[in-house]
């Protein structure tokens, strides 16, 4: 699915559930917007003139993005990941060989809770297009990923992300 949109690219009054496939949100003002927003695997690539995805809802604050699996890059002026609730990693294939990477403006940028079972890391960087690439203490690279838009923050998830371990973000020629 290619979505150009003017307003949201996908959103849902209700929870929005996405499993599977290939969406390419070429253009939008939030990529993906619901009460809950999960993820159950797929490739997604959102960009957004706001939040790239945004797990919004009503005053009870029950608002979770759950990401359990899928390949996700965002490109976002917003928020590149914004819950009014919890942000989870849980399982499934982005956690077992795939990787989330959302580039934003770091004003309200969040990362993943303590629910979640996989790693991963904000980091806030000089506004830039660079190019984004995560290495591993050796210098090997785990998750690279070529922005469209300006960023100055950036969350990062791949399975190969440990506690305790050491990493290198890069940004062009920034590290």
């Amino acid at each position: 699915m290619t979505i150009n949109a003017d307003d949201d690219g996908i959103h849902a009054d209700t929870d929005l559930y996405i499993k599977n496939g290939t969406i390419d949100i070429k253009k939008s003002y939030e990529g993906l917007e619901g009460n809950t927003i999960t993820i159950e695997d797929g490739k997604i690539d959102i960009v957004s003139s706001d939040d790239g995805m945004n797990a919004a809802t009503s005053s009870d604050d029950t608002a979770v993005l759950y990401i359990n699996g899928g390949t996700i890059t965002v490109n976002a002026n917003g928020d590149g990941l914004d819950s009014n609730g919890s942000l989870t990693v849980t399982g499934g294939t982005v956690l077992t060989g795939g990787t989330v990477i959302a580039t934003g403006a770091s004003g309200m940028a969040v990362n993943f809770g303590e629910n979640s079972t996989q790693g991963s890391m904000l980091v806030s960087v000089s506004n830039t297009t660079d190019t984004v690439t995560l290495l591993d203490s050796n210098g090997n690279e785990l998750a690279t990923f070529s922005p469209n838009k300006s960023y100055n923050s950036v969350v990062i998830s791949t399975p190969d992300v440990k506690n305790g371990s050491t990493y290198t973000v890069k940004t062009g020629s920034t590290t």
